[in-house]
Formats: C-alpha cells, structure tokens, sequence
C-alpha cells in the first residue's frame, strides 16, 4: 500500500519501476493480458461506480474482443445516457466496432426504446441519433413523433423545434414531402 498513489480516484504505482514490474509480472504475455483486462473488466461491471464503468469499461472489453458484452453494455439505456452525455464520439466508435465485428444490430439493441419511448426519456435523442442512418428512419420518425407530441403537450418551443427539423430532414431526404 505504501507503493501507491489515489490520484483522483485511481490507485497508480509512485515510481514507474512498479509499474514496469507489475506489468513484466503480469502483462508479458497475452494470455497475461487478456486474463487481467478480463478481471478488471468483471469488476467493473459488478462494482465500478457508473463514471467509471463509462470511462474504461468499453475499452476493456474492446481488448478482449467481447462484442456480446459490449452489446449489452452499449444497449442498455442507463449506460448509453451516461456515455453519450460523457463523449457520443466514444459510443458512435465502440457501436462501430460492435458493428463490424459481430452481427448485433444497433435497431435490435434499442427496440424497447421506440416501442416504449416514454420510458427511456433521457436516451431518446441518443438513440434518434444512432439509428438515423437512412436504413432506420421510420423508428426515428416514431421516436421523434413521441418527442413532438410531448414538446407539444408540455409547450417545451425548444424540443419541439428540434424534433420538427429532425423530421423535416428525414422528410425531405426521402423525398416525402406530403
């Protein structure tokens, strides 16, 4: 204990030849690496705080090529506010990575959210964003009808302008204009 420094949060080695140490012991070899990224990944999903779940979770499990894991992380609504909110470029990348190396489906991973919108009020404008790629428009024009009609309800002028140029852009890029 006498070896280490709580830096905001984070214990870090006070000299770099512990570090360096730690990481010959224990992170020479892959099967090294991967067994420590799997264990600090396992509790930071069972213990983390959510800041930090956000902040080094997705990267770990990137490491170890958990595209399931990462689904299910990326999918779930408590997550995906605080990431977006955190840095939506981070969740645009791992959603890419997701994408691209397993045959998880963005649409699949936030259909509760367009069936039951106004339970998962603080990722409907994340998930708008994710989906509205072209080939999702029709769950983003049923999400941003909800946020219209609720923007209407509540007279919020602001949400209610934005959910009226989300669709006017989607409109017009289909060529809908009736």
């Amino acid at each position: 204990k006498c070896y280490l420094l709580n830096r905001q949060g984070y214990f870090v080695f006070f000299h770099g030849a512990f570090r360096r140490a730690v990481e010959v012991l224990f992170l020479s070899s892959p099967e090294g690496k991967k067994a420590t990224h799997r264990q600090i990944s396992d509790y930071l999903r069972t213990h983390a705080p959510l800041v930090r779940k956000v902040s080094e979770l997705p990267a770990h499990l990137t490491v170890l090529c958990a595209w399931d894991e990462l689904y299910d992380l990326l999918s779930d609504p408590v997550f995906l506010a605080a990431a977006w909110k955190t840095n939506r470029f981070e969740v645009l990348h791992y959603w890419s990575l997701v994408k691209n190396n397993s045959s998880h489906q963005m649409l699949e991973a936030y259909r509760e959210v367009i069936a039951s919108p106004a339970r998962f009020p603080d990722v409907i404008w994340p998930v708008c964003f994710l989906l509205n790629d072209g080939e999702h428009q029709s769950a983003v024009l049923k999400l941003i009808d909800f946020v219209e009609h609720k923007a209407r309800e509540n007279g919020d002028d602001f949400e209610l302008q934005a959910s009226l140029s989300l669709k006017a852009q989607i409109l017009k890029s289909r060529k809908d204009f009736d």
